[in-house]
Parts: C-alpha cells; structure tokens; sequence
C-alpha cells in the first residue's frame, strides 16, 4: 500500500488533521471526554454501518478508482463524521444557551438553561 499515491490524497489527510485538532483543543464546556468518546464511538459505528450498505450491499458510490479502500478513505470515513458530530454538539448547546434569550423561553423550559 503506497502512502499518497493518488492525485488529491493530500485534501483528505489535512480534513482528518485539522477535524481531530479541533476536537482535541476545542473548550469542551458543555461535554466530557467521556461524552466525547460515546458520541464518536456511537459516530463512526453509524457511519461504518450506513457506509458498508450503502457502498457495499446497494453499490451506489465509489470512494476511490477502485472497489477497494484506501488508507486515507478509512481514516476519512472514520474520523471527520464523528469529529463534525462532536463539533455541531458542543456548538449547538453552546448556541442555545448564549444566543436563545431566557426572557422568551418559558420558566418551566429555563431550568435547562
């Protein structure tokens, strides 16, 4: 297995790089890394699964010129949904708590606050 043989392999290792530093030194304010490890475990086995049916069983899609995986589509795969899915969590509460105003939220809904 050649490292880097095919043309634009390199976009792939930068998007893994640059997903896995954002997770590793983003302030995790509102998530553990027990919470980070559940939400990219329960990530990448959902998307291995939908990945090995759709691709696999349905053959809809190729991810390189041949039927086989590379390297970096394994990593690919692997690493970047779980990354962005931890990135949309901790945002997502992050975004409800400062941007939602607590004067139009219900006093039976601002306890979650």
């Amino acid at each position: 297995m050649e490292f880097m043989k095919y043309e634009g392999e390199w976009y792939v290792w930068i998007l893994v790089i640059i997903s896995i530093f954002f997770v590793l030194l983003m302030p995790k304010k509102n998530l553990t890394w027990a919470g980070v490890y559940i939400a990219l475990g329960v990530a990448e086995h959902l998307t291995w699964f939908s990945d090995s049916i759709i691709g696999g069983a349905i053959d809809l899609f190729d991810l390189a010129k041949k039927n086989t995986i590379e390297l970096s589509d394994a990593f690919l795969i692997t690493f970047v949904p779980g990354c962005i899915v931890i990135l949309s969590k901790q945002f997502f509460l992050y975004f409800l708590y400062y941007f939602c105003s607590r004067a139009i939220l219900p006093k039976c809904f601002q306890i979650f606050l």
